[in-house]
């Protein structure tokens, strides 16, 4: 068996890169100078916020508190503790849905297996990815494990899934023999790792061993091309959403 493959869409997106040592104080007070809350209270239709999420930051920084500062309803990436909590309750009509998580919920619903009865496994448990991924599923109404670092019997507990997820940022750390043939495959890891072959010397990898796991999966996302893209197209359709909404108050 050799698995189809679960592509997104080519975007380009913009970035506002602050310095990796910036302190926590420094990034308070930059939101505080860019006037963030004001900003994204004015009547206009464009100004919709996101912050690139992890932090990647030498200074500890509660990133919450940094989703927290944008409006809920202008929260293009759904990271909002309110829009988590309605995530949670499964009220996803009073939300913007996280970008990354509803992506893979996309694909999956696009590689036509049905994910209402289905077994799934979703490895990792973060705020961005693996918490709201595995809660959209199961109010899609598959029956969901969450495994992480302290999971026991993991290959085990992979081998029973219909549908797995994996985000744990550990390059090729699901091995082929773990899968269940015929499982559809969503892999949302993004890893460096050295490759002599290459002139860059390094190339990106997954979280999935992909050369093995193609030819059990039924569907598999590669890495890159697959998750990444999708969460850009769904960071555009948040925006276009917010929008909508925004503009009948108008």
């Amino acid at each position: 068996m050799t698995a189809h493959l679960l592509h997104g869409l080519a975007v380009s997106e913009f970035l506002f890169r602050l310095s990796a040592a910036a302190s926590a104080a420094y990034f308070t007070s930059f939101l505080r100078s860019h006037s963030v809350q004001t900003f994204q209270t004015a009547l206009s239709l464009e100004r919709f916020l996101e912050f690139q999420l992890p932090l990647e930051c030498t200074q500890k920084i509660d990133a919450s508190k940094v989703t927290d500062t944008i409006l809920p309803t202008k929260d293009v990436d759904g990271l909002h503790t309110i829009n988590a909590g309605h995530v949670a309750r499964g009220e996803f009509d009073k939300c913007t849905l996280p970008c990354t998580p509803n992506g893979c919920l996309e694909l999956i619903k696009r590689s036509g297996h049905k994910v209402a009865g289905s077994r799934a496994v979703v490895i990792g448990r973060s705020k961005i990815v693996g918490g709201p991924m595995a809660e959209m599923l199961m109010w899609n109404n598959a029956t969901v494990t969450i495994c992480h670092s302290r999971t026991a019997n993991l290959p085990q507990v992979v081998g029973e899934a219909d549908i797995l997820v994996v985000a744990i940022g550990r390059a090729n750390f699901v091995e082929p023999e773990w899968i269940k043939p015929g499982a559809v495959v969503i892999d949302c890891g993004i890893n460096v790792v050295p490759d002599d072959k290459l002139k860059s010397g390094r190339r990106i990898v997954g979280d999935v061993d992909f050369a093995g796991a193609r030819k059990v999966a039924s569907w598999i996302t590669p890495v890159p091309g697959g998750v990444g893209p999708m969460t850009v197209a769904m960071l555009l359709r948040n925006t276009l959403d917010c929008a909508t909404k925004f503009a009948k108050f108008l």
